[in-house]
């Protein structure tokens, strides 16, 4: 009675009350909460359901559960109960809401799948000239278990040369790839570059393409309210979605090379608004913080790559090393050693604000004799200005793994450069470079560039230039008019140098992603007169080329033809050279289906219902779908598109698999001692592979199933009055789309 007539000694002692919960204005349900005077308890477990981080506060049993007070949590945490909704609403601090991470950068396809089927290649290519000369090239590659071995070959009529072997293993998590045998080691910024049979080991980003190496911007903001996030790059909204309390931090926004503007506009309930403005310049050059890039190689020297087969020479080892150390700083090293020669040195490079740096020195000895060398650059880009230039300087002893040619030792080597974007149509570029060497002598180049745009398909481009050398003195320049019109492109253009004053007409179509032709045709008038045409023809099995050459009334034609025999998925398939990767699409024994890589038509299945798709790309997500409305009506198939990241040079199976669609048909009869009779209007339901197949029964006992395998299946019949009969249903091996197996028979057991 004292409770009922005094609620404020009720809520003193402790009320118990279910409320609805509304957590920075976000419904979280119904709970149990004890009131009190001027505080609430509310068990621990209903606040770390809601997302609520690193609670403390004043803790109390409440029903055999651990409560809290909220007014032990203030400030972070506030509440105002609505006793007439019967509303609990609890404002809290985005801190205590845990972290939201929005990464911008698309990552790999959700339904990506890593594949790699046993395969092989041999790429071809045999010119003929008009003179009589014939030779040829061959690539073979075979994809074994994550390895691959590779080998090319050239021939003429006068002798055969094997070029490159090799076997390489990537390791997909790591990044890494080995290669033993024949391959291009290079160390860099001021270092040289050998071919090394031996082993190589690279850091090889290719293999993961979604792999972030580079310092991105990331941005954080507390969310106290459901809000909506828009994110803008460049004046370009490139993410706008729903956001909950909490704090959200938005990792890799998307930007392009120099300097980007970044805004974050957080928008809540009430049309409140927040801005975050950011300035990030970003460089391909610089590594992430812990992100390492190196190549290792060591081996025997090969000379006359092309030339010769078997020319190995002195023993080589070729070392480069970057990390990153922080969002600004990268920092590496190179060695090259050999005998008689060795050469290293650290190398850096610097983010700035507005621009990058790039420096590296290094120090050779060669044959008892020590030099020196040191390069830096500096470059700065936007959307409408771009800047730049690099200064080397080494000493006459300077040497690296590549000799200079003859008489070529550069003492100083300098290059700079501007653009400027002038309104929307107008581009303007300045080149200056200079080059002086030990020998005395000096070059020097100093240029403008510029690209007008007239119209939708029409570009002017016009440039002058002017040069110093040994040779003297001269000028150069150019002006043009382009129309792009698609795949085609022609040009008319007035050109002047060292071959004096001359008009060049171009025209040109590339070729399509699938089957067609593509040309390219030139003509210049003067002394030389030179016309050249070639004319190219793209099918299934191969690529085509005519060639025809006039300089100065002397004319030579080549026929060329090109190809790929490929292995995989147990058969043999003729298809244009392989260029990278590729993918057998197979839909078993259905012909004439088109087949789509990343959308672009490439042909349509074999006899055999495959289909070879030779140019996809390696450890990228490639989009391959078949054309469900060419697969005949008797078919059916789960699926008609997969995304396959395939191995480097190797190739994977795309298979669609269809199932035949065979309609059943027939009638069924219940027989009981000497009695039969029709279950009408029941319905009978079949075990096929593990899952059951239903089918109501007429008046007349007939039944009828979409798709029944051949073979012999468990059934049960019920009539309309529920009583079951078991039997066996088989359905014979047809090619007819409709099956009727007649009468059926179900002896029921007496009772």
């Amino acid at each position: 009675m004292l409770t009922l007539l005094v609620p404020a000694l009720a809520r003193a002692q402790g009320q118990r009350a279910v409320l609805e919960i509304i957590i920075n204005q976000v419904p979280k349900g119904e709970s149990l909460v004890v009131l009190r005077e001027s505080d609430v308890l509310i068990g621990i477990k209903v606040l770390t359901d809601a997302g609520l981080r690193e609670l403390k506060g004043a803790r109390e049993q409440v029903g055999g559960e651990e409560a809290v007070s909220l007014v032990s949590l203030a400030p972070a945490i506030s509440f105002r109960l609505d006793e007439q909704e019967l509303r609990l609403h609890i404002t809290v601090d985005p801190t205590l809401l845990g972290q939201q991470v929005r990464d911008l950068i698309a990552g790999p396809p959700p339904n990506l799948v890593y594949r790699a089927d046993t395969s092989g290649f041999l790429n071809y290519a045999v010119n003929y000239t008009n003179r009589g000369q014939v030779d040829g090239f061959a690539e073979s590659a075979l994809s074994v278990k994550g390895a691959l071995i590779y080998n090319t070959f050239s021939a003429t009529r006068y002798s055969a040369t094997r070029g490159l072997t090799a076997v390489s293993i990537d390791q997909r998590s790591q990044m890494r790839r080995w290669t033993f045998g024949d391959n291009l080691g290079f160390t860099g910024p001021l270092g040289g570059d050998a071919w090394i049979a031996g082993i190589t080991l690279t850091k090889e980003f290719a293999i993961n393409p979604y792999f972030v190496r580079h310092p991105t911007l990331s941005l954080a903001s507390p969310i106290s309210v459901p809000s909506v996030m828009e994110v803008q790059v460049n004046g370009q909204v490139v993410s706008r979605e729903l956001v909950a309390p909490g704090r959200l931090e938005l990792r890799n926004l998307p930007m392009t090379m120099g300097r980007n503007d970044a805004q974050v506009v957080i928008r809540d309930a009430f049309g409140v608004e927040r801005e975050l403005s950011s300035t990030y310049y970003l460089t391909t050059t610089a590594l992430a913080p812990g992100v390492h890039e190196y190549q290792y190689s060591v081996g025997f020297r090969r000379e006359a790559v092309g030339i010769t087969s078997w020319d190995y020479r002195k023993p080589v080892a070729l070392a480069r090393h970057r990390v990153g150390i922080s969002d600004k700083v990268t920092t590496g090293g190179r060695l090259e050693v050999t005998s008689g020669l060795a050469n290293a040195g650290p190398s850096l490079n610097l983010r700035l604000p507005l621009g990058e740096i790039e420096a590296a020195t290094a120090v050779s000895r060669r044959l008892g004799r020590w030099g020196a060398a040191s390069q830096v650059g500096f470059s700065f880009t936007n959307r409408r200005f771009g800047a730049g230039g690099a200064v080397m300087m080494a000493t006459h002893e300077y040497a690296t793994l590549t000799p200079n040619p003859m008489g070529e030792d550069p003492a100083t080597e300098a290059n700079a450069f501007a653009n400027a974007a002038v309104g929307d149509r107008i581009s303007v570029t300045l080149q200056q470079s200079l080059t002086k060497l030990h020998q005395g002598v000096s070059r020097s180049r100093s240029g403008v560039l510029s690209t007008v745009h007239l119209a939708r398909y029409v570009d002017l481009t016009a440039s002058v230039a002017a040069f110093r050398d040994e040779r003297g003195r001269g000028r150069e320049a150019y002006a043009g008019v382009t129309v792009l019109l698609g795949r085609s492109t022609a040009s008319l253009a007035h050109v002047h140098d060292v071959r004096g004053d001359r008009l060049a007409v171009d025209a040109q179509r590339s070729l399509p992603a699938g089957e067609g032709y593509g040309y390219q045709l030139h003509a210049e008038n003067g002394d030389a007169g030179i016309t050249t045409g070639v004319a190219r023809l793209q099918e299934r099995y191969g690529r085509y080329e005519v060639r025809q050459e006039s300089i100065a009334g002397a004319t030579s034609t080549t026929v060329s033809a090109m190809g790929s025999i490929v292995g995989i998925g147990g058969g043999i398939y003729a298809s244009r050279p392989v260029q990278d990767s590729f993918a057998l699409i197979r839909v078993p024994g259905v012909e004439g289906v088109r087949g789509f890589a990343s959308h672009q038509p490439i042909g349509k299945t074999g006899r055999n219902g495959d289909l070879l798709v030779p140019d996809l790309q390696a450890y990228y997500g490639n989009i391959l779908d078949v054309a469900d409305g060419d697969i005949p009506l008797a078919y059916s198939v789960s699926e008609v598109g997969k995304t396959l990241a395939l191995p480097y040079r190797g190739g994977a199976i795309a298979l669609f698999n269809v199932q035949k669609v065979q309609r059943v048909t027939g009638r069924i009869t219940i027989v009981e001692g000497a009695e039969s009779r029709t279950p009408s209007y029941g319905d009978i339901t079949v075990t096929v592979s593990g899952r059951e197949v239903d089918s109501p029964v007429g008046g007349s006992g007939a039944f009828y199933f979409d798709d029944l395998p051949a073979g012999a299946h468990s059934a049960v019949v019920r009539d309309a009055n529920g009583r079951e009969c078991a039997f066996t249903i088989t359905v014979p091996t047809s090619d007819a789309g409709l099956v009727n197996v007649g009468t059926l028979r179900c002896e029921a057991r007496a009772r």
